[in-house]
């Protein structure tokens, strides 16, 4: 129990932190202002954000689950096979690829709406 006061206020940290590079990037504020700025853009909003992470972790994990029980069960059937793995390696790492894109997109999403930046 006492672990949670450990891992909740490090997520309360990261998310509200979790804008300090586009703040250090695009803005061009040193490294702490970045982080007072993403403090200030995400405040009242970390609900929201949590959630939309979690959700798309919850989600990213779910599908990556299911594509590993299916070749399991295809290993377990058609005995080991090193092809079957390399192909198993291969969509995990297109699967992490396409999950990171999308996470990136959130992140700018987030940012656009919370800052009003538009290029």
């Amino acid at each position: 129990i006492c672990l949670i006061f450990f891992y909740v206020p490090a997520i309360v940290m990261g998310v509200a932190w979790s804008l300090s590079d586009l703040f250090c990037i695009h803005k061009g504020k040193s490294f702490l202002d970045s982080l007072r700025a993403s403090n200030q853009a995400t405040y009242g909003h970390k609900w929201m954000i949590f959630g939309i992470y979690f959700v798309f972790t919850i989600s990213y994990m779910v599908v990556l689950g299911i594509i590993q029980l299916l070749f399991a069960l295809i290993m377990a059937e058609a005995d080991f096979s090193l092809a079957l793995v390399v192909i198993d390696v291969i969509i995990v790492v297109v699967l992490s690829a396409l999950a990171s894109s999308i996470l990136l997109g959130i992140q700018g999403s987030i940012w656009r709406q919370l800052t009003g930046y538009n290029d």
